[in-house]
């Protein structure tokens, strides 16, 4: 059985297990995305794979003080000082647990930010050795805002920051959360050349060690620079202090081992605007560019318009996957993605520039996010925003080939998530079978996830969204990815009766059916499925049961209320015997009766209006029936 482990850092961090299902069941996977967290105040979520089919889940968390929260979410950090910032660093700790960091003031009394770092095992405790609330990877003097983290392959950890001088720092924790031997307590200067650098990012050497790249202005304009760091806290031999540059005028995007001791960086020209150009660079464990790359990177895109948002992971094939969100189309963004092979030229069927993912249909197509499947393609997630009709923000997901072509099942500009609120923030990773999760904030600050399976929105997986009695009626909703134009017919039955069609049903066009069930006796309990056929076959929905509740005596009062001089009331008999209404004044005066058990059991809206409109006024309405009284208190408005 795979899980989903959910994980929020920052305010409060929270970290649990739930069943993630296997592909699309269902009963493990609603069509909306599981809820993860619905009183946390979270935003920003990031995801690390748990190595077995599952995902954890980080977000930024803000509920201090709130009542209502998900009580099994694993409090991870609960100190009130820690710092409320999105996207922060998670990454899987080999051994089916992660590592999380964070930067918070609560020591010197908030005069100064620390970097903590806390492991979680897959069981979802802390692990041995390590502290609640973390352990501090350095508590000098300053500010440090931590960037990057990086298991060690021996399960300890590296993690980095950039101070306020600015400089940059490496920190290597060993398994039980302690200071690696040789490292110091506040962690490594790995660059404390005058003039600013920052953004360090980490990457393994292959060797135990790490290759950490950050942007440097020493020399004027923004270059990249790299150093390799051993494990036991030196400089790899041959590299020189403060770093060696790897390439100039270039501002540093992304680092990702390439598995064989190098690394692979993207990079953007200086300055953004009309010429911004991406580059792909790959350098090997002794820092100068691998054979047969050119200083600088090769192009990855270099259309007029600007261009942001650069992600990039591993094709499988030793070569890299890139996706971005770009402006050359007079200033819609949309998102592009690129296969790279691992002597720098572009994979075939990928056009130059990039491979135009999205339409026109938003008016923004940002944040992609994307992650390898088992086919030497991807799965392409980003935030759909079009506001020229109000605004309506949602979650795409894409699946390419590795040629550059669409997966099959998938549809052109790819699918959204059905959210009932407008959502964003998407992150992917793979869950090692194939699919992928998607872990994005539905606005409401809420954290939601979703397993996509390896074959993509085929029939199979319709499913039953919502199912719910309400007033008199059950309310039904089913959703089909990729089955816009879908006709079903919905069945159902009792405990005591076999399966019956009641009517059909068609998708509204994004995959959605919906039907409202009137004919429902109280104190019944009901099932639903819907019935539908594919190349021939007929298939079926699970079964979705709705208890209809035993017919009550209540009186509801007006509606609305306050009302105006007409005012309708509701109410519901337990029985068709006699049963009368009444409406006195503040003087205890009746105004008007009527008699209202000729209209049967069941609920009930009648109208005062055989005397003419009410004047204004508080009143007290009276349901009597046999031994059953009931009143409420009514204000009328002109």
């Amino acid at each position: 059985m795979m899980t989903l482990r959910n994980a929020a850092v920052l305010g409060l961090v929270w970290l649990a297990a739930c069943p993630a299902g296997a592909g699309r069941a269902a009963a493990d996977w609603p069509p909306e995305g599981r809820l993860l967290c619905s009183a946390c105040l979270a935003r920003g979520p990031t995801i690390a794979p748990d190595g077995a089919g599952g995902a954890f889940i980080c977000w930024g968390d803000r509920r201090n003080g709130l009542s209502g929260s998900n009580d099994d979410r694993l409090p991870v950090c609960t100190d009130p000082s820690t710092l409320d910032l999105p996207h922060q660093p998670i990454v899987a700790d080999g051994s089916g647990g992660v590592f999380l960091t964070w930067s918070d003031f609560r020591n010197a009394g908030g005069t100064k930010v620390d970097v903590y770092v806390q492991r979680i095992l897959a069981d979802g405790s802390i692990a041995p050795g390590w502290t609640v609330n973390g352990v501090p990877a350095t508590q000098a003097a300053g500010l440090q805002f931590a960037t990057a983290v990086l298991p060690d392959g021996a399960g300890g950890v590296y993690v980095t920051w950039d101070d306020q001088t600015p400089d940059i720092y490496l920190q290597h924790l060993g398994p039980d959360g302690q200071v690696a031997p040789g490292w110091p307590a506040n962690g490594l200067p790995v660059c404390v050349f005058p003039g600013e650098q920052g953004a360090p990012k980490l990457a393994s050497d292959g060797a135990g060690g790490v290759l950490i790249v950050w942007a440097d202005l020493r020399d004027g304009p923004l270059d990249a620079y790299v150093q390799r760091v051993t494990s036991g806290g030196a400089l790899a031999p041959g590299w020189p202090e403060n770093g060696r540059r790897i390439a100039a005028d270039r501002a540093r995007r992304e680092i990702m081992s390439d598995g064989t001791g190098g690394a692979y960086l993207s990079l953007a020209t200086v300055g953004g605007g009309a010429d911004s150009l991406y580059f792909l660079l790959r350098f090997t464990a002794d820092g100068v560019p691998a054979p047969g790359w050119p200083e600088g990177g090769v192009v990855v895109c270099q259309a007029q318009g600007e261009r942001q948002g650069l992600r990039m992971e591993p094709d499988g094939a030793g070569g890299v996957v890139l996706v971005w969100d770009d402006y050359r189309d007079f200033g819609d963004d949309e998102i592009f993605a690129l296969r790279i092979r691992g002597d720098g030229s572009r994979q075939p069927g990928w056009p130059v520039d990039g491979l135009r993912v999205t339409d026109n249909t938003a008016t923004f197509d940002s944040f992609p996010d994307l992650a390898a499947d088992l086919t030497e393609g991807a799965y392409l997630c980003w935030d759909w925003l079009n506001n020229t009709q109000g605004f309506d923000e949602r979650v795409a997901v894409q699946h390419l080939t590795g040629d550059g072509s669409l997966f099959p099942g998938w549809p052109a500009n790819g699918r959204f998530i059905p959210t009932v609120t407008p959502s964003g923030n998407p992150r992917i990773v793979a869950d090692g079978v194939g699919g992928a999760i998607v872990a994005w904030d539905d606005r409401s600050e809420h954290v939601r996830a979703l397993r996509i399976a390896l074959d993509g929105p085929v029939a199979v997986d319709l499913s039953t969204a919502s199912a719910a009695f309400e007033s008199d009626r059950v309310r039904l909703r089913w959703y089909g990815s990729g089955m816009a134009s879908l006709v079903a017919e919905v069945e159902r039955r009792t405990e005591a009766t076999d399966w019956e069609p009641l009517a059909s049903v068609t998708a509204d066009g994004t995959g959605w059916l919906v039907y409202e069930d009137r004919a429902v006796s109280p104190g019944t309990r009901y099932g639903y499925r819907l019935a539908y056929r594919l190349g021939g076959d007929l298939l079926h929905t699970d079964e979705a049961w709705v208890e209809v509740p035993a017919l009550q005596f209540a009186l509801r009062g007006l509606t609305p209320n306050p009302s105006a001089g007409d005012p309708v009331v509701a109410f519901s008999l337990a029985s068709g015997g006699p049963a009368t209404l009444e409406l006195y004044d503040l003087r205890g005066r009746l105004v008007q009766s009527r008699e209202v058990g000729a209209l049967g059991a069941g609920s009930h809206e009648v109208r005062f209006s055989e005397r003419g409109r009410l004047p204004a006024g508080i009143y007290a309405v009276r349901l009597r029936q046999g031994e059953h009284v009931a009143v409420a208190r009514a204000v009328i408005m002109r």
